[in-house]
């Protein structure tokens, strides 16, 4: 068991309006960041527990935000003047026995900008930060079977969140469930393994703009199928 303390800086920048043809400049950003955490084993060292409680500010954090309905590739960077952010994870993992594990993660953020003003979109002191999701849940497991061969899943949840910055009202993004499953072979240290990710094709959005022109939306990514190879040297 232990405690942190870190400090963090972003450097600012600039980019071209589009409107003007003008460069515009955004301030550096600062986060102080604090943590408590804790790493322990049990039951002979079969089960491990990773857990961590943390407090984050922020200051002139620098946010992204799409203004124009007419134009998706558009961005602008702007500063808020304060924010913070804190959470808890826990991570347990369990061999049950010389064959079989299974691993889990719980995760929670509670996000919230305590001062920031924008031009076009008035006053979001309250408000979370976009595409930071409450909840996060994930669990897996593997089993090794005897002549070598292997299988194994694991499935992830994330709750709804605020879509990146659009025009306002700001569209939240729906919850999501995906699963991923791999089988493969491994002898002495080499290992080959067939994987599918988001094993059951869920269609799903990162980032929607319903009051563009047209209505402007980025999707997931969809089923993906490979095969891997990792040797030990």
């Amino acid at each position: 068991m232990g405690a942190t303390y870190s400090e963090g800086f972003r450097t600012g920048g600039f980019y071209v309006n589009y409107n003007t043809g003008r460069a515009a400049y955004y301030g550096p950003e600062t986060a102080q960041n604090h943590e408590l955490y804790y790493k322990g084993r049990f039951l002979d060292e079969r089960l491990t527990l990773n857990a961590n409680l943390f407090f984050t500010t922020y200051k002139d954090q620098q946010i992204e935000i799409r203004p124009d309905p007419n134009n998706q590739s558009y961005r602008e960077t702007s500063n808020a003047a304060s924010s913070r952010a804190w959470g808890f994870e826990i991570e347990p993992a369990f061999q049950v026995n010389r064959r079989f594990s299974v691993s889990a993660s719980l995760g929670y953020l509670h996000t919230r900008f305590k001062e920031f003003n924008h031009a076009s979109y008035g006053d979001l002191s309250g408000q979370p930060f976009p595409e930071a999701p409450k909840w996060t849940l994930g669990f897996g497991g593997r089993y090794q079977l005897r002549n070598g061969f292997f299988v194994g899943g694991d499935a992830k949840y994330m709750a709804g969140y605020v879509g990146r910055f659009g025009i306002a009202p700001q569209d939240p993004i729906d919850s999501r469930f995906i699963a991923n499953a791999h089988v493969g072979y491994r002898h002495d240290n080499w290992e080959l393994s067939l994987f599918a990710e988001n094993l059951f094709d869920e269609r799903y959005n990162t980032f929607i703009d319903r009051d563009a022109t047209p209505i402007y939306a980025q999707m997931g990514p969809r089923r993906s199928v490979g095969v891997n190879l990792r040797v030990k040297f």
